[in-house]
């Protein structure tokens, strides 16, 4: 431990009154400390306390005094210190010796003095750091009055302390904490690096926060021939970042330092190899891209050759080209897809998409939108049609029947039961060799049927060249409509009763007029005045008109 001794400066102070007449002479004597590997954040301070007349104090025994150490960064002036701390100091002859940092922090006025670091203290990039002085103040001594011992003494550097000064950089002005520290050869940097070049001989070790580049820098390395050459832009100009790879490629490792992924000088990129023959490859020899992992390299790959290119999805289980494998299959400019069995060579189509848009299932040559090829469908079991559409087990099937040479459309719950077909239920004409049909169903040729049911009372037949509506009925005595549809009627009087047919027929009906076989007498019946319209209904007891049942059938043109 190294001591500077200051002069011996004999002053008067004017805060004592007259009366008093005496002073005090204070010698002093600072001590720096220099530390080793970590200097301690204390100071010793020694001096030499006298009254005015040079009579040193405390000459009859060791003597206690309250003292106010303060440390200014001007010799006058000033509100606040940079330093503050009282203490209890022991005076025996006049001398005394503390060690600041270890008093108790002094409140002023109700404001407490500031107690730093005494590395923020005299930190040299600190406010005024060349300049730096002691205040005391003497509590109690002139009558129960504080004393300030004036003027401040001004501190100055220990001899071997000028050796420090290029060291202080490495102490934060802020916040007093160490920036850099050895240990060895170990050198540990604490905060923000900045640096117009850094070159490293050993490792270096980032343990917390960031590196920093400002842009358009650059991180270099040295190659096999002893040159330096760029390997990373974090942000260039154009705030792109920019990574360069040697000549012999790049090779991405995990812990155990295996390839991960590997790229080459040539931009192929591989995936669990360091040979990739292809722009993104795996372990083996085809060319394109593949994803395949696992003994039998199941996975994705789109593989290029001579004459076509092919998306190949493999489950094979260890042996490639099975039954398992699924292939998309660029040929011919036809897109194949395809399932293998058991190699290349022995590819099955499954479904083949034609340069005209034209989708073929079960066929390679598609000649509709879609075309779709299998057994021949046997009308009674629909397992063997070749299409089906619906819900579940419920569908609309579609097949041809090659046996009997003709397409069949059927409805079934699949092996169970076979299920109604409706067509056109919600509206709209159904023609059969017609393309304009006008009603429900238009037949435009000729209809075979063991039988023809109508429910609503009306039937059609054809005769000739004409096709004949028929419309028949049964009429209570009052008019009112017992049975039959397409007519209402009009009661005229006793006896007469006028049929209006809704739609009216092309020409003139022929009708039929019999008494009901609820009549409750015999009547005769009898119609005129007809015309497509409506025709007159007369019926008789005798001679005489007589309300009576009736029944009746018209046939016409329709």
């Amino acid at each position: 431990m190294r001591q500077q001794k200051y002069s011996i400066i004999t002053m008067k102070t004017s805060l004592l009154p007259i009366a008093l007449r005496y002073g005090l002479l204070l010698l002093l004597l600072a001590v720096a400390l220099l530390g080793e590997a970590q200097t301690p954040n204390f100071m010793t301070y020694q001096g030499y306390l006298t009254d005015q007349n040079g009579n040193a104090l405390a000459t009859n025994g060791p003597q206690a005094y309250d003292v106010v150490f303060r440390i200014w960064p001007t010799a006058t002036g000033g509100a606040t210190p940079l330093y503050g701390e009282l203490q209890t100091v022991t005076v025996a002859n006049g001398y005394f010796s503390v060690l600041l940092g270890q008093g108790n922090s002094y409140v002023n006025g109700g404001v407490p003095d500031p107690r730093p670091t005494f590395s923020m203290v005299f930190a040299t990039n600190a406010s005024g750091a060349t300049g730096r002085y002691m205040e005391m103040t003497v509590k109690g001594l002139a009558s129960g009055a504080d004393v300030v011992i004036l003027p401040r003494l001004q501190l100055v550097s220990a001899p071997y302390a000028f050796m420090a000064a290029s060291a202080n950089a490495l102490v934060s002005s802020t916040t007093g904490n160490t920036l850099i520290s050895s240990s060895g050869s170990n050198v540990t940097l604490n905060g923000t690096f900045a640096a117009n070049s850094l070159t490293n001989t050993g490792n270096f070790t980032d343990l917390g926060g960031g590196i920093y580049l400002d842009n358009a820098q650059q991180m270099l390395g040295k190659n096999t021939a002893g040159a330096y050459e760029s390997f990373l832009y974090p942000r260039w100009t154009d705030n792109v970042t920019y990574l360069n790879y040697g000549s012999g490629g790049f090779n991405i490792r995990n812990d155990s330092s295996v390839s991960t992924m590997w790229l080459s000088a040539a931009g192929n990129v591989g995936i669990g190899t360091i040979s990739p023959i292809s722009s993104l490859g795996y372990p083996g020899g085809w060319s394109g891209f593949h994803a395949y992992s696992g003994a039998g390299n199941n996975g994705l790959g789109i593989i290029e050759g001579s004459v076509s290119a092919r998306l190949h999805l493999r489950n094979d289980g260890g042996t490639a080209n099975t039954t398992q494998d699924f292939v998309i299959d660029d040929t011919a400019n036809d897109v194949y897809f395809r399932w293998l069995g058991g190699g290349l060579g022995n590819r099955v189509n499954i479904m083949t998409l034609d340069p005209n848009g034209n989708v073929g299932i079960g066929t390679s040559t598609p000649q509709r939108l879609l075309t779709a090829i299998g057994p021949t469908a046997s009308p009674g079991s629909d397992t063997t049609y070749q299409a089906g559409i619906g819900t579940g087990t419920k569908q609309l099937i579609l097949g041809y029947d090659n046996t009997d040479d003709a397409g069949v459309i059927a409805a079934s719950d699949y092996e169970t039961a076979w299920k109604n077909v409706l067509i056109a239920p919600a509206g709209g004409n159904v023609g059969i060799g017609t393309s304009a049909p006008t009603s429900p169903l238009q037949v435009a040729g000729t209809v075979t049927a063991t039988e023809v049911k109508v429910d609503n009372g009306q039937y059609y037949a054809a005769a000739g060249l004409s096709q004949l509506r028929i419309v028949r009925g049964i009429v209570e005595l009052n008019g009112t409509i017992f049975n039959g549809t397409g007519f209402t009627v009009t009661t005229n009087g006793t006896g007469s009763y006028t049929l209006n047919f809704n739609p009216a027929f092309t020409d003139v009906p022929t009708v039929v007029v019999t008494p009901a076989p609820n009549a409750t007498a015999p009547v005769t019946a009898t119609w005129n005045n007809g015309n497509p319209n409506n025709i007159l209904i007369e019926t008789w007891s005798g001679s005489t008109h007589a309300n009576v049942w009736f029944q009746f059938m018209a046939m016409g043109g329709r």
